[in-house]
């Protein structure tokens, strides 16, 4: 019904329950935790564990990311724990906090806000010599590693194309309160 595999199901289950939310039964079932019952936070053993963050809506094209970082990751040898989430701009640092201190290996991360606490916490990262990389974000004052698109290459020959075709009237379609490099480049 809604394009999931048993074994992304499974896994989106065993997330729920080592983060405190579900109770698995074999043979009984899945379900919802007493609130007294749940974890503070994930915890990830042994430094095997690599982390992907990225925000609530999934195109294709993040769905295609997810896909390619989990294989890459598991041909590494390492597992990975992934994160959909929404962050208003006031908890985004903190919940990245919590999730790198939560054990993981690594993290690679949608950053949704170009702020100061979460350049802050970049450098913080980088400095705990926690591997860190930006997906479809850049934050303009930190230098970490980051896999984005040409932004400004690809919408000048986008609007370009369009202009050369006639059109007058383009209108760049965005998400309105974002402010990461990244849109910033391709609105301009």
């Amino acid at each position: 019904r809604f394009g999931v595999s048993r074994n992304q199901t499974r896994q989106a289950l065993r997330e729920l329950e080592l983060e405190g939310y579900v109770i698995r039964r074999r043979g009984s079932g899945s379900y919802v935790a007493p609130a007294e019952k749940r974890l503070p936070g994930t915890v990830v053993e042994g430094g095997m564990t690599v982390a992907l963050v990225f925000p609530q809506y999934l195109s294709n094209y993040s769905r295609d990311v997810v896909d390619g970082f989990m294989q890459h990751i598991a041909m590494a040898g390492k597992q990975t724990i992934v994160y959909n989430v929404q962050f208003d701009e006031e908890c985004e640092a903190r919940s990245l906090k919590a999730i790198a201190e939560s054990g993981v290996a690594g993290l690679a991360v949608w950053v949704e806000h170009n702020n100061q606490a979460n350049a802050e916490l970049m450098i913080e990262l980088r400095e705990r010599k926690i591997p860190v990389v930006l997906v479809d974000r850049c934050l303009p004052c930190v230098d970490l590693d980051s896999v984005t698109s040409d932004n400004v290459e690809i919408g000048y020959r986008l609007t370009k194309a369009l202009i050369d075709r006639g059109h007058r009237r383009i209108a760049f379609a965005g998400t309105a309160r974002s402010n990461t490099m990244s849109v910033v480049d391709r609105l301009n």
